[in-house]
């Protein structure tokens, strides 16, 4: 088997579609990308980042220490899906639509 090829099994087992907060932040704590509806807004960015970081004193986290938050890596192409009237900006506090499904990950 190529490097290649593993090299993108692997990363594509590491990309999560989800669209509740909860599992945004649960799939970023395991090392995942993340495809989530996006409204597209500096502010939400944001708050996205700010949120969903992790600080040393976070007793709900297994994994100790401190992590950046989750930011906009891009706007894929060919989203894995298309936006739905149901859809909601991943972040909670956001009340605007979503634009569209953005990859979101961690820098290390």
């Amino acid at each position: 088997m190529s490097s290649v090829f593993r090299a993108t099994k692997e990363r594509d087992a590491r990309v999560s579609l989800v669209t509740k907060w909860d599992d945004f932040v649960t799939a970023l704590e395991q090392k995942h990308m993340l495809l989530a509806p996006f409204c597209g807004l500096t502010p939400c960015e944001d708050s996205i980042k700010n949120d969903s970081a992790r600080t040393d004193d976070d007793p709900t986290s297994e994994v100790k220490g401190p992590a950046m938050g989750a930011k906009s890596l891009c706007i894929p192409f060919s989203p894995p899906r298309q936006l739905t009237d149901n859809d909601r900006c991943i972040h909670p506090a956001c009340n605007s639509k979503p634009k569209f499904i953005t990859l979101f990950g961690r820098s290390y």
